[in-house]
């Protein structure tokens, strides 16, 4: 043979590749040695492959898979190979924005970590509320933790199926009575990072002026909060206009440990312009 070859283990050198590598490479196809020793089984590399060896790992780099960097290999017009770029440049489009938004979920939630070091939990305040875009699911069930987190799973399954990209915290708006192990009106709602209104289980909750305050603590020990959210709106002639709004920082999600659930309950009252 006139073109010099090399043995596996010398290639490997020359290519900075291991000999696995090399052997893998082989069984799927994409490099087969240049000669076969047949009484041996050695496997022998040509100067030329060394080529191949470095397109294999640039476009490794550029996140190829060894299947796609088959077909690249095999590719002689331009406008494949211009194809093959822009399909990966849209893969890794997507995989940068769903880190992004990975990155701001979990940004949210050391947020609310942190906010149990600085929230001032026997505060009552109004607060001005904007508009939330929400997707929602609302559904008569028991009024449990059980019964809470299968009504939480079915509404991030509607997410998960549409795509959506949600923001902020959960919420659920109760109607009705709420009295724990019986059956409660819930709706519950998943603010969304645009909005989607004319999509199934998408709305707008209006905006508006709202008393809330931040219960620290299991969800059985709510009632105690809302006393004194009801009591403390009667003693300011505070009227409340609608059903109660609760914000989840700290939940299930998070944590097993109830002590440490944090949840702002707020309930919508009339313009504060009109208040004494």
């Amino acid at each position: 043979m006139d073109e010099e070859l090399f043995s596996i283990g010398k290639f490997s050198k020359i290519c900075s590749v291991s000999i696995q590598a090399l052997r893998y490479y082989d069984k799927i196809g994409i490099l087969k040695p240049k000669f076969i020793d047949k009484e041996t089984g050695y496997r022998f590399y040509s100067t030329n492959q060394i080529v191949i060896v470095m397109i294999i790992q640039k476009m490794a780099t550029l996140g190829l898979s060894l299947s796609e960097i088959d077909v690249f290999l095999h590719k002689d017009d331009m406008l494949g190979i211009k194809s093959i770029f822009n399909q990966k440049r849209q893969e890794i489009k997507e995989q940068i924005n769903e880190l992004l938004y990975a990155d701001k979920i979990l940004k949210l939630y050391i947020d609310n970590i942190n906010m149990c070091k600085n929230a001032e939990f026997s505060c009552i305040e109004i607060k001005k509320v904007p508009i939330r875009n929400v997707i929602y699911l609302r559904k008569t069930i028991e009024l449990s933790e059980n019964g809470f987190t299968k009504l939480f799973n079915d509404a991030m399954k509607i997410v998960g199926m549409k795509n959506y990209l949600t923001i902020g915290n959960p919420m659920a708006i109760y109607h009705g009575e709420r009295v724990l192990g019986e059956p409660c009106d819930i709706e519950l709602c998943i603010e969304l990072q645009e909005a989607c209104t004319s999509q199934e289980n998408c709305k707008i909750i209006q905006g508006g002026y709202y008393l809330s305050k931040m219960h620290l603590g299991a969800h059985n020990n709510k009632p105690k909060t809302y006393g004194q959210l009801i009591e403390y709106a009667n003693r300011n002639k505070l009227s409340i206009i609608g059903n109660p709004v609760e914000v989840y920082y700290i939940d299930i999600s998070i944590t097993r440990n109830p002590d440490d659930f944090i949840t702002e309950i707020q309930l919508p009252i009339k313009n504060k312009l009109t208040l004494y």
